[in-house]
């Protein structure tokens, strides 16, 4: 299992750097699950040439009485 912290510069080029180093470190068709930082969705098929299984886990914060929470 591979994790990653956050990023306080979410960028195109440290998704990318994020990705080429993980290529390296895995092997065979991995499973892979990520925010919803949006160059995550062009960066990791492509990097592993289509042979990943991707998919982005987008969390919807609500407040205790129902209503969209402003600040999590």
């Amino acid at each position: 299992m591979c994790a990653w912290e956050g990023c306080s510069a979410r960028l195109f080029y440290l998704a990318n750097l994020r990705t080429d180093k993980l290529f390296k470190c895995v092997s065979g068709r991995p499973v892979i699950n990520t925010d919803g930082f949006t160059s995550y969705t062009s960066t990791i098929p492509a990097t592993f040439h289509g042979n990943v299984d991707y998919a982005q886990m987008i969390k919807h914060f609500q407040s205790g009485a129902g209503q969209s929470a402003q600040v999590r």
